[in-house]
């Protein structure tokens, strides 16, 4: 009985699977925003760009069990300008599972295993993993929020 809220900018939908699945599509929400590092919805702004805290605050979510990203590249800006904050506030993540698609090429090692440390400081540990195109890298990932409690020894 999950509802699942969808963005993209790109479509101007679910596909068919959903919106010809009438018990399906009323758990569907969908908008054509982008998830950005910032917000940038006014009238003259296309496409519209939402940060991951505004959208949730929109739909009056605290939390979200799954939480999928395919934004063509700019995962690293943005996933980086969407965790800090947390970070800095000493907060948890708002979502318990991030399947992520990135964009490798292009990139150099050092700058992705920076943005991949950053990830892991907020508690993200991957648990599954697919390479596709090499040498131009397309990985999928899934990685799954790890808390290890810290205990101060005596």
């Amino acid at each position: 009985h999950c509802e699942v809220w969808g963005y993209d900018f790109s479509v101007e939908g679910f596909g068919p699977e959903v919106a010809d699945d009438p018990s399906l599509l009323r758990r569907a929400h969908f908008a054509p925003y982008a998830l950005s590092g910032r917000d940038a919805h006014g009238p003259t702004d296309s496409p519209p760009m939402y940060t991951l805290r505004t959208l949730m605050a929109l739909n009056s979510h605290t939390y979200i069990d799954i939480l999928k990203v395919d934004i063509e590249s700019w995962e690293f800006d943005t996933l980086t300008a969407l965790i800090r904050p947390y970070l800095e506030a000493g907060e948890p993540l708002p979502f318990g599972q991030l399947q992520l698609e990135v964009h490798v090429w292009d990139k150099k090692f050092t700058d992705f295993m920076k943005w991949w440390e950053l990830l892991e400081e907020a508690g993200l540990r991957p648990f599954w993993t697919e390479v596709r195109g090499f040498p131009r890298c397309l990985l999928y990932i899934r990685l799954i929020i790890h808390y290890v409690a810290q205990h101060r020894v005596c």
